[in-house]
């Protein structure tokens, strides 16, 4: 684990001790090097006895810095054996009195401890926070040692984060450092990371580049374990592009490395379970099983049961494919049940990751062999569990490659357990547990997010909710580390407290949560999702109003249509791999221009066809079942294989011509089916604009569009340049609030990125705001949203269910970004029939059947990158 080495460890501990001398009982400072020795040998519990007795005279002579130190070493005790909660206590103590101490050295020391923690809790903000703040005083002192181990801190917690970007940035910086410096075994490690955030970023030839130096350069140093980890690194680059033999050698030469020093044993595991995934994709099963039952034997001998019952899962997944090659259905049967027992093992340690994968393999089996009723059971137990969890502890380095390379896609288990339903006869199950699986997706996003509660009556509840659920988190994930590993030899105090938090935290999350929800649902994605009735949902549905859902499975798609009165499925002879692929060409073909320029002439002709028959095809497949009970209404619930894909702009071909689906019906989206409970604002008669863009003034055209609203609302407010800051938009009200500006997606605000507005101080200055500070202005009735990107890529469901949240009835904005004078367009009849009295879904239709007729944006990639969340 990184430490800060400015200054020889020992050497602060004898400058603290001997700063105390006169005052602390002369047999102290025995006491504490005795601690430091049993703590060097890995004796934790025995040194954690001497340094609390240590402690108690320090702190009864008043001796701060020692204070300091001592907490220290608690807090590495609390980490080493798992103790998160308790490390947390002890450290941030010890930043306390080295702070009133003015120990800058140890206070940087500690907070660098405290940021190692949170990474491995996988708190990856509030780890970043501490290295910043170490970052800080590094810069305050001119140690650039110091700055540099946190830059490298810094670019491993991002990776860990997928913010690529920013641990990049980060990486450089160290590398910069340590060649420098020079550090020949840290630029190594450094150039590593460097080649592993390349690989993420798909930039393979700068990544095998960056790792052959990073070879060259720990050729030259003294630590053997990070030559093995390059090979590591480099070996996973050649399997990814399907060089099996240079992997193999990569892997097996790291391992023999290791086995020579005697060192690295979880790295040697890690090396045997690559080597195994290769034969596993040659369908070589015989050679995978025998190097996953060595690595999960170096898991075993090390204590890791996590990864010991992991490979173990590996080990019985090649079970079921040899069982497949004989076909015999008693095989299968064996393998499920084997399946079936794993998830006891993972159960003693806590593990509900673990519990979920064995669940769902034994499921998938089942199905497989057409036991559909085990099948069910196993997915639901399956899902009780990702519902009902907060967080696993798991390790980046060691437990998440095998996680990754068992291959369940979490978020895709409720679409599995719907398919089953449906073949089972049980349609309306099937639709109750899709809308679960929206409101988990949604749950997971926000969870690192922090929009506002503005319900004046239930913000203290709402507060109190997130609050638990940050503490649950930290519990389970404790708890699972501790009873992770044979050796931290856990108390049971200590277990049996963790237990008892964490069955009183869920409680009380589970009553705010019911309570909140039936009287505010639109907080029902912050808090533990509910589960609502089909009955209660279509109570919610306007008359004429059809709601339609997509399940796109292995066989067929089945289609859901709603309304108020009737509940239909349909279905179409199509598989999702299909579906999707002609999904992706339309897309593909949507934005090439010679399909809507026509820019290669005679040459578009075939492109062109080939997009115009897509598009019926796709009509045929994905609306034509349902078209006889289409109303005045079509609202669609779009999951993430629809995101932002622009079912209104499909095809109807007939012998009475053709005709874009919108110019047959209404067509709206919805981020989920729950979200029909949302209670949201409406304007009766819309009056009151307010627009806001433009923030750096440099395109004029925007200025102009957004000033051409007053052609229609005399009244209205725009607010264009260097006023177009949040202080001003935070302050805004009215019926109606266009925000035109660029949306941006951005790693470190996830999910809904930033806001491009004013600095409010210097023209054609601007500033970043985070997306979800929308949710303190007071709710608008209607937002559209222009985004000006020049990718245009950034907004979808996610932004439109936090306007919604905030008690916003209709939310448009554009999915991408065409062309200028679309935009303009649509704002001019967008706007013109608002003033003739339409409601803003009926004025968005409208709009668009003008685009239609309007030659220069007749195009769907025109008028189709305009979407409307809302219901009518």
């Amino acid at each position: 684990m990184p430490l800060i080495r400015s200054i020889p460890f020992l050497l602060i501990v004898l400058l603290a001790i001997g700063c105390d001398s006169e005052e602390v009982p002369a047999d102290t400072a025995e006491l504490f090097d005795k601690a430091v020795s049993l703590f060097e040998e890995e004796s934790y519990r025995q040194a954690e006895m001497l340094f609390t007795q240590a402690l108690v005279r320090y702190e009864q002579a008043g001796a701060l810095p020692s204070m300091a130190v001592t907490t220290g070493y608690l807090g590495r005790i609390g980490l080493a054996l798992g103790e998160f909660g308790p490390a947390i206590e002890h450290l941030e103590q010890g930043v306390r009195y080295a702070a009133k101490a003015n120990d800058f050295r140890e206070e940087m020391r500690l907070q660098v401890f405290l940021g190692n923690i949170y990474r491995e809790m996988g708190e990856y903000d509030e780890a970043v926070r501490r290295y910043k703040t170490v970052q800080a005083l590094a810069v305050a002192f001119n140690d650039g040692e110091t700055k540099a181990e946190t830059d490298y801190d810094i670019a491993l917690t991002a990776f860990y984060d997928q913010q690529f970007a920013r641990a990049r940035e980060h990486c450089e910086l160290a590398v910069t450092h340590y060649r420098t410096a020079p550090n020949v075994d840290k630029a190594a490690q450094s150039l590593m990371l460097l080649g592993d955030v390349f690989v993420q970023q798909g930039k393979h030839p700068e990544a095998l580049n960056i790792y052959r130096q990073a070879a060259s350069t720990a050729a030259q140093g003294s630590d053997p374990l990070i030559a093995a980890k390059i090979r590591l690194s480099l070996g996973r680059l050649y399997r990814l592009n399907n060089n099996p033999q240079s992997a193999l050698q990569q892997f097996r030469e790291a391992v023999n490395e290791l086995r020579a020093k005697r060192i690295g044993r979880p790295y040697e595991a890690i090396l045997l379970f690559e080597i195994g995934n290769i034969y596993f994709h040659s369908g070589q099963y015989e050679n995978a099983k025998r190097f996953y039952t060595d690595a999960s034997a170096v898991a075993r001998a090390l204590g890791d049961r996590i990864s010991e019952n992991l490979y173990y899962l590996l080990i019985i997944q090649c079970n079921e494919r040899l069982a497949q090659a004989d076909r015999s259905a008693s095989a299968a049967e064996r393998v499920a049940r084997t399946y079936r027992q794993l998830t006891a093992r993972f159960a003693e340690h806590q593990y509900r990751t673990g519990e979920v994968l064995t669940y769902v393999k034994a499921a998938m089996l089942y199905e497989q062999s057409g036991l559909l009723t085990t099948a069910r059971e196993m997915y639901l137990k399956a899902l009780a569990l990702i519902e009902d969890r907060q967080n696993d502890y798991a390790s980046q380095e060691f437990h998440a490659p095998i996680i990754r390379e068992i291959n369940i896609p979490f978020n895709g288990l409720h679409r599995q357990l719907a398919e089953v339903f449906v073949k089972i006869g049980s349609p309306g199950e099937a639709l109750a547990v899709l809308d679960r699986g929206s409101m988990q997706n949604f749950h997971a996003m926000l969870q690192r997010s922090n929009p506002a509660i503005r319900h004046p009556q239930l913000k203290d509840d709402v507060e109190r909710a997130r609050t638990l659920l940050k503490e649950l988190r930290r519990a389970e994930v404790e708890l699972t580390a501790l009873l992770a590993y044979r050796q931290r030899t856990a108390t049971t105090q200590r277990v049996n407290r963790l237990r008892q938090e964490i069955a009183q935290k869920r409680t009380e999350l589970t009553r705010i949560g019911e309570r909140t929800i039936s009287l505010h649902p639109n907080y029902e994605p912050l808090l533990k999702p509910g589960r609502s009735r089909l009955v209660e949902l279509q109570s919610h549905i306007p008359r004429g109003t059809l709601l339609v859902q997509f399940l796109p499975t292995d066989s067929q798609l089945t289609i859901f249509a709603l309304s108020r009165s009737r509940f239909e499925v349909k279905t179409s002879p199509i598989t999702r791999r299909v579906l999707g692929t002609l999904m992706a060409e339309y897309r593909q073909l949507l934005h090439d221009p010679r399909v809507y320029a026509g820019s290669a002439g005679e040459e578009s002709i075939p492109v062109m066809t080939r997009f115009a028959n897509l598009s019926t095809e796709l009509y045929d497949h994905l609306i034509r079942p349902v078209e006889t009970l289409l109303d005045r209404n079509l609202v669609i619930i779009a999951d993430q294989m629809f995101e932002g894909f622009p079912l209104h702009a499909l095809e109807r071909q007939d012998a009475a011509g053709v005709k874009y689906l919108v110019q047959m019906t209404s067509v709206d989206y919805l981020p989920s089916l729950s979200s029909l409970r949302y209670k949201t604002l409406s304007a009766m008669r819309i009056r009151d604009i307010v627009a806001v863009g433009n923030p750096t003034g440099k395109q004029w055209s925007i200025d102009y569009e957004l000033r051409d609203i007053r052609s229609f609302f005399k009244e209205a407010n725009i607010v264009i340049g260097l006023e177009a800051s949040w202080e001003t938009l935070r302050k805004m009200r009215g019926d109606v609030l266009q925000l035109a500006t660029e949306f941006m997606t951005d790693e470190s605000q996830r999910p809904w990125g930033s806001i491009l507005l004013s600095d409010g101080q210097t023209p054609e200055r601007s500033s970043l705001v985070p997306f979800e500070r929308l949710s303190e202005v007071a709710a608008f009735p209607v937002v559209y949203l222009s985004n000006q990107s020049g990718s245009g890529m950034g907004l979808s469901a996610i932004h439109a269910l936090l306007l919604r949240m905030n008690g916003t009835s209709d939310v448009f904005f554009n999915a991408w970004s065409a062309d200028r004078k679309a935009g303009k367009f649509f704002s001019e009849y967008f706007y013109t029939y608002l003033s003739n009295g339409l409601a803003p879904g009926d004025a968005y239709r409208q709009a668009l059947l003008s685009l239609i007729k309007t030659r220069e944006v007749n195009h769907p990639r025109s008028w189709g990158q305009f979407f409307h969340y809302g219901v009518g």
